[in-house]
């Protein structure tokens, strides 16, 4: 017997467009949305499962945290509710659709019996683990919110966590892996072959308790896509006409490698500025990596004892590159759950993502985008980075911190302002360094350099933010084992949509 793979990926869905689909337009391009990646799902023969989060109601609740009272009462309105229901339903009908187009199609192959189904999870599948939580203690679960009591894009790891951990914990779930995709994925057969076989290989050795790997972006048949294939964007140094990167745009993709997260082979050409940067301050030692970085969104594979250990990056206030991947990675390897050696990212399991689809492509406001959200959140991907782990490939502040408390199995910092001190001190040393190169390096345009100029006056608040986020994450860490004694205490009768039976082929 094969074993099928168990998906988790979240479904996005703004209130304003919940609201909408109240009106048979709004509906329709949701149902229209979801369809395409849907119907590639159910053509995976080797994918049993498919747990499909959507946060409409959760966002309130967690935004709505301050009127809970002592018995956790808090007041919804009917029409909120009901927007999470229609919201469901669609995706339901998009699903729907999908199956009935592929029977219907002549033209492919496709066997019903081996589709996999689909698992919708909203506000009313876990309101038993926020009220678990809530009796143990109500900071647990306002600290799913962040210091902002507002749901981040990073809060949907802590449903995909609790799957996790709770199939992760039953002999006749724990068989099946659990991949992770991004929402607008397209999923192949093939690539998730690749994941099925690195994954289950992983189980049955067992010669390490943690693994963290993925697959990667891109084609099936391998033709090169810069504005999709990689982990950060690149659509702002794309030729719009052609679709294409000059060898100027890829240097910045190989320059991350220096800052954060490897994109390209060492032997790709760095800037001339970081080249220089590594040469006179890191005497010519590279931290560009063998493999490429692991990716969240193209088939996230993690060990149960991976989350069970470190939350993930859940609860930040301010949007990160890399937060749910490449620093988490780095963070079990820092304090010494993994080796740099230790499988990262497999190249063969490719996975389409469609960033900006024809015929309109790249547009003006993407650009845009660019340089008032998506710089920033680079910016402090690599400031992290730098706290994780240094240049030369021993464990940074943060990891230090949460090393010494894994080891004495403290529930907290010995001195959070001593810590806080050191961070600030590294982070702006970091922040310095990281404009100094995009501000002088030539990468095919003035976008980002101009951006680096202008953003200069801002590095104190930046600095100051993302040090915020680490201190709450370290506090997070410290409580984790409350959260995942709760979470392994679910029964069937509470959530049983955490114990569905996944099929197995013969």
């Amino acid at each position: 017997m094969s074993i099928k793979a168990v998906v988790f990926t979240h479904i996005a869905v703004k209130p304003e467009e919940a609201g909408a689909t109240e009106r048979a337009e709004g509906a329709f391009r949701l149902i229209d949305r979801a369809k395409p990646y849907f119907k590639a799902y159910l053509k995976c023969r080797n994918v049993g499962l498919v747990y499909a989060y959507v946060d409409v109601c959760t966002r309130m609740i967690l935004k709505e945290l301050s009127a809970l009272d002592f018995e956790g009462r808090i007041n919804f309105s009917m029409m909120d509710l009901e927007s999470e229901v229609r919201t469901r339903n669609c995706l339901k009908m998009a699903s729907d659709q999908a199956l009935h187009e592929l029977l219907n199609d002549p033209g492919i192959e496709f066997d019903q019996s081996q589709a996999p189904r689909f698992q919708f999870v909203g506000l009313p599948h876990l309101l038993s683990l926020f009220n678990a939580l809530f009796r143990i203690d109500p900071s647990l679960i306002r600290d799913l919110a962040g210091e902002h009591r507002e749901l981040t894009y990073d809060s949907p790891k802590f449903v995909e966590a609790v799957i996790r951990l709770v199939r992760g914990a039953h002999a006749i779930h724990s068989r099946y892996p659990i991949f992770r995709f991004d929402e607008d994925v397209e999923v192949n057969e093939q690539g998730i072959t690749e994941l099925l076989s690195a994954a289950t290989l992983a189980m049955h050795t067992n010669l390490f308790p943690y693994d963290f790997f993925s697959g990667r972006y891109g084609r099936a048949d391998g033709t090169s896509d810069p504005a999709n294939d990689y982990a950060v964007r690149a659509h702002w140094l794309i030729h719009r006409a052609s679709g294409g990167l000059s060898d100027k745009g890829y240097r910045f993709l190989r320059d991350l490698g220096e800052l954060g997260a490897t994109q390209l082979p060492t032997s790709a050409q760095m800037s001339d500025h970081m080249q220089k940067f590594v040469q006179d301050r890191r005497h010519g030692k590279s931290s560009n990596r063998k493999s490429p970085q692991v990716i969240s969104g193209a088939g996230l594979y993690m060990s149960r004892s991976a989350i069970r250990v470190l939350p993930p990056f859940m609860n930040f206030n301010n949007a990160t590159t890399w937060v749910d991947d490449h620093l988490k990675r780095r963070l079990h390897e820092a304090v010494g759950h993994l080796t740099e050696s230790s499988l990262e990212q497999i190249s063969a399991a490719r996975f389409l993502q469609n960033r900006h689809p024809a015929p309109v492509g790249v547009r003006d406001e993407d650009i845009e985008w660019a340089r008032t959200h998506y710089f920033k959140r680079v910016l402090r991907g690599c400031l992290i980075h730098s706290l994780v782990v240094r240049p030369d490939g021993s464990s940074g502040p943060l990891s230090e911190a949460i090393t010494r408390m894994l080891d004495r199995g403290a529930s907290g910092l010995d001195d959070e302002d001593a810590l806080k001190s050191v961070l600030v001190a590294a982070v702006r040393a970091t922040a310095n360094d990281v404009l100094s190169i995009w501000k002088n390096a030539d990468y095919g345009n003035s976008i980002l350099s101009e951006w680096a100029v202008g953003a200069e006056s801002r590095m104190d608040s930046v600095c100051n933010e993302t040090v915020r986020d680490v201190l709450a994450y370290t506090r997070l860490v410290g409580h984790w084992p409350r959260y995942v004694n709760a979470i392994e205490k679910l029964t069937p009768v509470q959530a049983h949509w955490l114990f569905r039976r996944v099929e197995e082929t013969v």
